[in-house]
């Protein structure tokens, strides 16, 4: 059951947060196609992944509107195949990386990791 307080949120808060601290990025899904859309990125640095031989990996979290036509939908994410064109820093040019875990998909928000 969705609660009172996430319907407004998603209806009043995400648009002026993604207008307010969005990015330009390009979303790639698995099935074909790119996309345009705004996300908020918050940049993590280097993980290391032990799995693959301690490697340091580049990790991002994108929040982005939970919405095909605005954003990223969670039912439409394929983890580990969609990609999405950022930058790794502020004001330099977008580089492709890959979409790996659904975070949370609340109050209007998609919130995936990014490597």
């Amino acid at each position: 059951m969705t609660t009172r307080f996430a319907t407004r949120f998603r209806k009043n808060v995400t648009d002026n947060l993604i207008r307010e601290y969005g990015e330009p990025a390009t979303y790639r899904p698995f099935s074909g196609g790119t996309r345009s859309i705004s996300v908020m990125v918050e940049r993590l640095g280097f993980d290391v992944q032990s799995e693959v031989g301690e490697v340091p990996i580049e990790t991002f979290v994108i929040r982005a509107h939970n919405d095909t036509a605005k954003g990223i939908a969670a039912d439409e994410l394929d983890t580990g195949g969609d990609q999405i064109d950022i930058p790794r820093r502020v004001g330099e040019s977008a580089a492709t990386f890959s979409i790996v875990r659904l975070i949370d998909d609340s109050n209007g928000f998609v919130r995936v990791m990014v490597q």
